[in-house]
């Protein structure tokens, strides 16, 4: 495979096949992991895609499946012993018997499953992100580790991982073989540094610095919009010291100075496709929490080198988006 070739990749929407045949696809495109019985009636109304990309013995994968019932047997453990599951379940729900244990989750969780169990379970309408690691790749240990496990989307640790692991996702389709290494290095990293809490290695510390500190900024750009937004704020949902937070953000100017520039391009953009009217500039400055007109304009000129009232309306004129609006590196690519 030439430097050029895309990752390996594999696909299947059940959506593109004549309904009659959706049911006995599903089926034999999943085999070699699950046995799947749809619960969907008529059958032919079932949902399933799958998307995944293929880094030697990494797989990062998004699916979306309808009701069904799963089971995991011997035959489909011999293909996955030693591996982990880890899902970012962004709609749905699963629940069944992983082993001899009860095993549960929901919309809103990260799942951690040894995927060398096997496993009962019914599982409906659910949105999955997700990677199948080797096991002792990233530090797990099924005699000192839970087989199941969630992790709250809501929490510190599991806003990082979403975050990675989603943008991860969003990001594989458009980069090339010569990338996989480093993708491969950073997610094995970051996981080691979920699963090894002595004697972590630097490479595990700086993917996960790395991805936490992308999990921040979707964080302030979740939340321009709210007053509240602040050192504060992102202190409680990190679960980290104000040094701490002051020192990851030095690179980009300082918390406060990066919240108003995510503002001020926020304001940018809606005065690029807003009709001018009187008193429009003043709307879309109070809308992103600037509160004070001198403020807000200082603030944008400095950054654009324009007046807002030069930008309001102007989209119909072709006006690009400067360098500094668009959006960062992928995050494992980016040291």
């Amino acid at each position: 495979m030439s430097s050029g070739d895309a990752i390996p990749s594999s696909h299947f929407d059940a959506l593109t096949l004549d309904p009659k045949v959706r049911a006995e696809a599903w089926r034999e495109f999943s085999k070699e992991l699950v046995d799947v019985t749809p619960l969907r009636q008529p059958q032919r109304d079932i949902r399933f895609s799958w998307d995944a990309w293929h880094i030697e013995d990494v797989f990062v994968y998004g699916f979306i499946d309808d009701c069904l019932i799963g089971k995991r047997t011997k035959k489909h453990i011999s293909l996955s012993q030693g591996y982990l599951s880890i899902r970012v379940y962004k709609n749905g729900r699963s629940r069944g018997l992983l082993g001899d244990q009860v095993s549960h989750t929901s919309a809103g969780n990260i799942h951690v499953m040894d995927f060398s169990l096997e496993r009962y379970g019914v599982d409906i309408d659910n949105v999955v992100d997700g990677v199948y690691v080797p096991q002792e790749s990233v530090g797990y240990d099924p005699s000192r580790h839970p087989a199941s496990f969630n992790i709250p989307m809501d929490t510190p640790l599991g806003r990082t991982l979403s975050f990675a692991i989603q943008s991860l996702l969003h990001d594989l389709p458009g980069l090339r073989w010569r990338h996989a290494a480093t993708v491969k290095a950073r997610v094995l990293a970051l996981l080691r540094a979920v699963f090894t809490h002595n004697g972590i290695d630097e490479e595990a510390r700086a993917a996960f610095a790395d991805a936490r500190l992308g999990a921040m900024r979707q964080f302030v750009d979740s939340h321009l919009s709210d007053g509240t937004l602040g050192v504060d704020r992102l202190c409680r949902a990190f679960n980290i010291s104000r040094s701490t937070l002051f020192r990851i953000f030095a690179e980009l100017g300082g918390v406060e100075a990066y919240i108003r520039e995510r503002r001020t391009d926020h304001a940018f953009r809606d005065l690029l496709y807003t009709h001018p009217s009187r008193g429009a500039v003043g709307r879309i400055a109070e809308a992103w929490c600037f509160h004070s007109a001198s403020h807000f304009h200082r603030q944008f000129r400095a950054q654009y080198g324009a007046q807002p009232s030069e930008i309001l309306g102007c989209a119909a004129a072709g006006v690009e988006l400067p360098t500094g609006a668009q959006g960062a590196a992928p995050w494992f690519l980016a040291r």
